[in-house]
């Protein structure tokens, strides 16, 4: 990997009523360490300050008038109402406000894949990015989704272990093992750095 040639993205970090209110929240078990994930996403960011740095933060309008008859997970956030714009509109955690515009926000506005219609894409080709880090929760869903969307656009997918959350250790465990390396790279935030020729930033 070249840091000039990589991005890191970003997915769910935001505070959000599905997260404490219930929506995914209550999906997670005891095992399941948020908390610590963010942590080692706000490290290895300090560690990434040179890198293309893009979030995707889920925002619906008001109404969802986006979604056409959704179903399954898309149609619990209409229920909840969840994930919506005024919600957003300062939702950024306190330990990521430090990096302030280092950070590219593009809002998926209807699909929990940030690939789809957004300028994402278009914007990691404009940087010739070939290598893309995805963080964030949660594993089985939308880092699923958007690793495997991201392989089939072309990109070098690298899930970094220590900076995805799942719903449960053993739903991690399982995607780390089983699922993401059928077309991506499974490594932690350490080992990021060592293919990128980069140290740990203690500050």
């Amino acid at each position: 990997m070249e840091l000039e040639k990589t991005a890191i993205i970003l997915l769910d970090y935001r505070n959000n009523q599905a997260v404490s209110q219930g929506l995914i929240r209550d999906d997670f078990d005891e095992t399941s360490d948020v908390t610590g994930v963010l942590e080692n996403i706000v490290a290895l960011l300090k560690d990434l300050r040179n890198a293309l740095i893009i979030s995707t933060p889920i925002i619906f309008t008001e109404e969802y008038r986006e979604l056409d008859e959704p179903v399954g997970l898309l149609n619990t956030i209409a229920d909840m109402g969840a994930f919506k714009m005024r919600e957003n509109k300062d939702g950024t955690r306190s330990s990521m406000k430090r990096f302030g515009d280092s950070i590219i926000e593009i809002p998926s506005q209807q699909s929990l894949n940030a690939f789809v219609h957004t300028d994402l894409e278009k914007i990691l080709k404009k940087h010739a990015i070939e290598d893309v880090l995805l963080a964030g929760t949660a594993c089985s869903i939308c880092l699923d989704w958007m690793g495997q969307f991201a392989v089939e656009k072309g990109f070098k997918v690298t899930m970094i272990s220590d900076c995805i959350s799942g719903r449960t250790f053993l739903e991690q465990e399982f995607y780390f093992n089983r699922m993401y390396p059928l077309n991506a790279t499974v490594m932690d935030s350490k080992s990021v750095l060592k293919n990128l020729h980069l140290e740990r930033v203690t500050i």
